[in-house]
């Protein structure tokens, strides 16, 4: 399960791609948050495999950047399920620390708990997807790295050069400091904002992500 985090304002082109795969929408309701979450789910066609066998892509900001997903996927035969969240309004609660700039902020670990723990499994019940093909951003890297020497994950951190990309740059380079074994790390800046970079660092995602 790879959680793609394009948690930034504006949207992709808002042109649907031809469509090989199938779509849907759903909601899911949230006992964690107490809200409901639109979804809109791309399913690779049946040549694809067993869904169960299956990477799952999540999308945050979906109503922004499912499309973008979706194009991507279906141009490179990319066979993955994506679901992309919609933020129900609640995008600056749910994205955002505890903080004196945002009355409502504070929701961001009870929204990734809601991820983790409601939205996966739902997902790997109605829909499919392999549970061991997981990659989900975590807080807790540091208590990881206190109990294991090996990480045998991908991990792709990408940034804009325009904005607060300091805190990008540190995490990436806290993580290569505990040399996991079997970890295959990129970090990797582009040039741009963080609205204008999202198309680039997506398609170098799936790249990335789903070698072949």
């Amino acid at each position: 399960m790879a959680l793609l985090l394009a948690a930034c304002g504006g949207g992709g082109d808002g042109e649907s791609p031809t469509v090989e795969g199938t779509r849907e929408a759903r909601t899911i309701r949230s006992v964690i948050t107490r809200t409901d979450y639109p979804l809109a789910i791309y399913l690779p066609p049946a040549s694809a495999g067993p869904r169960e066998d299956l990477p799952v892509i999540d999308v945050l900001d979906g109503e922004s950047w499912f499309e973008t997903v979706v194009g991507l996927a279906e141009s490179t035969r990319t066979r993955i399920i994506i679901v992309g969240i919609g933020t129900a309004g609640q995008r600056g609660r749910d994205f955002v620390p505890g903080n004196s700039f945002t009355p409502n902020g504070g929701g961001n670990a009870a929204y990734l708990n809601f991820i983790r723990q409601e939205l996966i499994p739902y997902v790997q019940n109605n829909l499919g997807g392999h549970p061991e093909q997981s990659a989900q951003a975590q807080a807790w890297e540091r208590d990881y790295a206190a109990a294991h020497r090996n990480l045998p994950v991908r991990l792709h951190v990408s940034y804009a050069t325009q904005g607060n990309f300091r805190a990008n740059e540190d995490y990436a380079a806290a993580i290569a400091q505990d040399n996991f074994a079997d970890l295959d790390l990129v970090s990797r800046p582009f040039s741009g904002t963080h609205n204008s970079i999202v198309p680039h660092v997506l398609n170098d995602v799936l790249g990335f992500a789903f070698v072949r």
